[in-house]
């Protein structure tokens, strides 16, 4: 057969070379003719096999003719590349022989690809991954996709709209009005499909007898993202959704219109981890249609998980403790010894995280770092503090609850009764500092993250005694997290501070980790010493009998413009590996509010 390319190639290595241009090229018109004998059918298996594959591009390198007498074989490497793959990179070759009209190629399957033989095929097939699950330390899946029911209609489909909207408010308590806006919406095509309710497999099994026979009432099975336990770390682990107009903005590809995406928390801080990878596979198939072999693939073999530092016992007793509050709150627990978030709960279920991202003034809980302010500077539990009911700096009057007056009483006893007026002696005595040098060994105004908002502690310098006296005792400007708070906790435990920790995944980056502030020597054990008194004799007695050692610091933190001022609640602490934090805004007293929390919480783990 004569080729049709001008000028004629008239040697084997000039027909090779010009059928694997056309191939290149794609031009299978131009290819055909330089085969041996009419395979059309075959050659247009070749352009069926790339088109089924979408490779739009092809290159190929590397081609050696090496001719023996009549026959000649050339060998190649396709360079392919198909829509959303790496290239696909594989050698091959053809074989030629020499007839009366010159040399053409003796075209075969195996010239594609060498596994095309015995009547194999090749597929393509892509498929997208579930999305990656949010794990707690143990590996226990927290957030994870599941298959569940939905409930919803074709407008175009519905013969009765009343009945169809009768059946289905009686048998999902759904709002019929919504329902009848649902199927009217403007702009709405008859033929798409309208969601109703999302329920879950028996809940489907109850109500699918009742609403299967009504025209337009269809069913889909979807995959939907929740949790074992729906409310679970709510704040942390975040909600999903379709994806937003400004997303979809900011993403831009792979994304498109309803795609669904991390909208809060973690699933929205990492969605780049987390979203539903597409994965694409070449596939070898026998005769029969059977799975022989993957030649070539794209994307992972699994969703990434984001593997977090929670603890889902940890997790669960931090929800009981809050659950019968009906004021906003906020516990936080870390393990001492790296500071990895083990459990983390805010209250009520909105979108602010006020245990990672709210900012309060910490009260009576800063007095462990004024304390560490005075053993720094040479002084003990022993030394003698003045506790008065009233001290007066720079015109800033600084009153004891109850008008308390304890006298000349030691540094110990000042902390675990939280005498106010001893304290802010102390840091005037000391000095500002001192004192900001004591907060900033905690973290305060350390900037960190762990992956979400994170608000840390903030310590302003004072500009007068009276702020050096406010600030002695977590007032004036002072700020801090209920999770900075527990950070303080632990750091007295284990004698350094460490900034918190949440998500663990080696390929998540975040800003940068500090490393661990130890105490100033001889400070921790003082502390310690000194926490476990509030606990024992103290204003922590609430703590007293959960059946574990605690040791721990109760927090009245004034706010606003009352008179009296109202009160938010604290109470941070330590038992055995987990240091904590409890916050009530406007609560009220620590040791009577934050305490009984901080107990239950021990005795739900436990203790």
């Amino acid at each position: 057969m004569e080729p049709t390319a001008t000028p004629q190639p008239r040697t084997a290595e000039e027909v090779a070379g010009a059928f694997l241009a056309a191939w290149a090229s794609q031009d299978w018109q131009v290819m055909a003719p330089y085969v041996l004998r009419d395979v059309q059918p075959e050659v247009r298996l070749h352009r069926e096999l790339w088109d089924a594959l979408r490779i739009r591009q092809t290159a190929i390198e590397g081609a050696v003719t090496t001719v023996t007498g009549a026959v000649a074989r050339t060998d190649f490497t396709v360079r392919a590349a198909p829509d959303g793959m790496d290239p696909w990179v594989y050698d091959s070759s053809l074989d030629l022989v020499e007839t009366a009209d010159g040399w053409a190629v003796d075209w075969t399957p195996q010239v594609i690809h060498p596994a095309l033989s015995d009547g194999r095929s090749f597929a393509r097939v892509d498929k997208t991954l579930d999305r990656g699950r949010i794990l707690d330390r143990s590996g226990i899946a927290l957030r994870a996709a599941r298959e569940v029911r939905q409930i919803g209609v074709v407008p175009g489909r519905i013969e009765d709209l009343d009945g169809v909207v009768t059946a289905l408010v009686d048998a999902l308590d759904v709002d019929g009005d919504t329902v009848r806006a649902g199927v009217a919406a403007p702009g709405l095509d008859p033929s798409w499909f309208v969601p109703v309710a999302t329920v879950d497999q028996d809940r489907f099994d109850e109500v699918w007898p009742d609403l299967r026979p009504l025209p337009g009432v269809v069913f889909q099975t979807v995959d939907d993202r929740q949790s074992s336990d729906p409310d679970l770390a709510a704040h942390l682990l975040g909600t999903v959704g379709p994806i937003t107009a400004e997303l979809l903005a900011k993403w831009g590809e792979p994304y498109t219109a309803g795609d669904v995406v991390g909208r809060s928390g973690l699933e929205l801080a990492f969605e780049a981890q987390l979203r539903g990878r597409e994965r694409s596979e070449i596939r070898v198939l026998d005769a029969a249609g059977n799975l022989l072999s993957v030649l070539e693939s794209s994307g992972p073999l699994v969703p990434f998980d984001l593997q977090t530092t929670l603890d889902r016992k940890v997790q669960l007793a931090a929800e009981a403790a809050v659950a019968p509050i009906e004021l906003p709150v906020a516990l936080v627990a870390l393990d001492v010894h790296t500071g990895e978030i083990r459990a983390a709960v805010s209250r009520p279920l909105n979108e602010f995280n006020r245990a990672i991202s709210g900012l309060y003034p910490p009260g009576s809980t800063f007095k462990t770092i004024t304390a560490t302010a005075a053993i720094a500077a040479g002084e003990t539990v022993d030394t003698i503090l003045t506790c008065p009911a009233t001290l007066v700096a720079a015109g800033y009057p600084i009153r004891n609850a109850g008008g308390m007056s304890l006298g000349e009483i030691s540094m110990l006893t000042a902390y675990a009764r939280s005498c106010n007026t001893a304290f802010a002696g102390l840091g005037l005595d000391l000095g500002a500092t001192a004192v900001a040098a004591a907060a900033a060994g905690y973290g305060f105004d350390v900037p960190y993250t762990v992956g979400l908002d994170t608000a840390g502690g903030r310590f302003p310098d004072p500009v007068d005694d009276a702020e050096v006296a406010a600030a002695s005792i977590g007032q004036g400007r002072v700020q801090a997290s209920p999770l900075h708070m527990a950070s303080v906790a632990a750091a007295v435990a284990d004698g350094s501070w460490r900034q918190p920790v949440l998500v663990t995944s080696p390929d998540v980056a975040l800003a940068e980790v500090h490393e661990p502030i130890p105490l100033p020597d001889g400070a921790a054990a003082a502390l310690q010493e000194m926490m476990a008194a509030v606990v024992a004799s103290g204003t922590g007695g609430a703590v007293r009998s959960v059946g574990v050692p605690v040791s721990g610091k109760t927090g009245s933190a004034e706010f606003g413009d009352d008179d009296p001022p109202k009160t938010h609640a604290w109470f941070i602490g330590f038992s055995g590996d987990l240091a904590f934090a409890v916050m009530v805004e406007g609560g009220g007293g620590g040791g009577s509010v934050a305490g009984p929390i901080a107990a239950r919480f021990l005795v739900a783990l436990g203790g």
